[in-house]
């Protein structure tokens, strides 16, 4: 599977995780929120944060795409 590469990271904001979710935070004010399908322990997430982090592009595939 492809490594995820963000294309347009000067465009956000913040990125952040709980137990089920996580989210994605625009610098034009909207937030983008989908179910967690990668299995990172929560305190290994606080550290890939970071948009720019390289271990977030380095570590975290794109879901697959689910008929």
């Amino acid at each position: 599977m492809e490594q995820f590469q963000p294309k347009h990271e000067e465009k956000v904001k913040a990125l952040s995780v709980d137990d089920e979710c996580f989210y994605v935070d625009l610098e034009c004010g909207l937030r983008l929120s989908g179910p967690r399908l990668v299995a990172v322990p929560l305190s290994e997430a606080e550290n890939l944060a970071a948009p720019r982090n390289a271990a977030l592009r380095r570590d975290w595939e794109a879901a697959p795409v689910l008929d």
